[in-house]
């Protein structure tokens, strides 16, 4: 039978790394954004008809992934601390401190 070994300090760094990660990355859509704004105004009619939808879209789509990437880093949080808590009480049955 394999064994699973989970440290609980790597699984709450791989969380926050997680989280910094997904600021990073809507940093960069917001500057993306302001940039395709800009671009969007040079434009009418269709032309800007047609972007506005596709803009919307691609925004929808970035909610989404925001969304599903703070839940794994919440989930990751919320996993470090039961394992800990896991360890704590395991030593403590076996008494340790």
């Amino acid at each position: 039978m394999g064994v699973i070994e989970v440290n609980p300090a790597q699984v709450a760094k791989a969380a926050k790394a997680i989280s910094v990660a997904s600021r990073n990355i809507d940093a960069a859509l917001e500057e993306l954004t302001a940039h395709a704004t800009i671009l969007r105004r040079s434009w009418s009619g269709d032309a800007q008809s047609a972007f506005d939808a596709a803009q919307e879209r691609f925004d929808g789509n970035m909610r989404e992934r925001t969304g599903l990437v703070m839940a794994v880093s919440d989930l990751l949080g919320e996993l470090a601390t039961q394992y800990s808590d896991a360890d704590l009480a395991g030593q403590r049955v076996l008494g340790g401190s």
